[in-house]
């Protein structure tokens, strides 16, 4: 996909927003998970999970060719989901207890869950069980070197990410969107219009530049074949 069809793509994903409640909203126009959608967009004919899928939105750009499923805790966002996606199957429930042979999907999507998560090691475990092997688990989060979230032990730093992987997988791992987040950085709110704001943030995060300080983190994990 080019530069300029990324764009398009974060336009078309803020239009389904204004669709949804604005509490639900991911905050920041350059949040990392406009970038998964981006790479999303190559996966095909796959069957595959979103955990903690929210309103369904980033399962929404994905080919139709994929098979999709996702959980959620919030009876809304599964109702928000289904909207999205009428061709994808949905069920209320917590991501403690996955409901879900091991081995079910070919990849596996978890976005700004792990915060969450009771046990982050044990959530990665359980991640990995439910992909076939050579599957991949896509993983988005908040990254505790920013200085925002810097007080917050839920959150995680890239190398401690790379530990809970590193049992189960091969994995790529970078810091994505070195800019402050709005109402930290006014600018923010407007800087997703600048045309060359995309390939430029893509260009700093593929290259792993500026990642210890950046907002978000962005993983690509295949779990490893026995």
């Amino acid at each position: 996909m080019s530069d300029r069809s990324f764009g398009s793509l974060a336009r078309e994903i803020k239009k389904k927003w204004r669709m949804v409640e604005r509490s639900l909203y991911w905050g920041d126009n350059l949040d990392v998970r406009y970038y998964l959608c981006y790479r999303l967009r190559d996966v095909t004919g796959k069957r595959v999970l979103d955990v903690g899928c929210g309103p369904g939105i980033v399962l929404s750009v994905m080919d139709a060719s994929n098979r999709i499923y996702g959980l959620d805790i919030v009876p809304e966002n599964i109702r928000y989901s289904r909207q999205f996606n009428p061709q994808g199957k949905f069920l209320i429930s917590d991501m403690h207890r996955l409901p879900f042979k091991d081995g079910s999907f070919d990849v596996v999507l978890f976005n700004a869950m792990l915060p969450m998560a009771q046990d982050k090691a044990r959530m990665i475990a359980s991640l990995h069980a439910l992909l076939k092997p050579g599957g991949s688990l896509y993983l988005t989060t908040h990254n505790r070197n920013y200085y925002e979230y810097a007080s917050d032990a839920s959150m995680v730093t890239i190398p401690e990410l790379k530990d809970y992987l590193a049992p189960y997988f091969e994995y790529a791992v970078a810091g994505f969107n070195p800019f402050p987040r709005y109402p930290f950085f006014v600018p923010n709110m407007f800087i997703d219009k600048i045309p060359f704001i995309w390939p430029l943030i893509r260009y700093l995060s593929e290259r792993d530049l500026f990642s210890n300080r950046s907002v978000g983190i962005y993983a690509h994990a295949i779990k490893k074949k026995v």
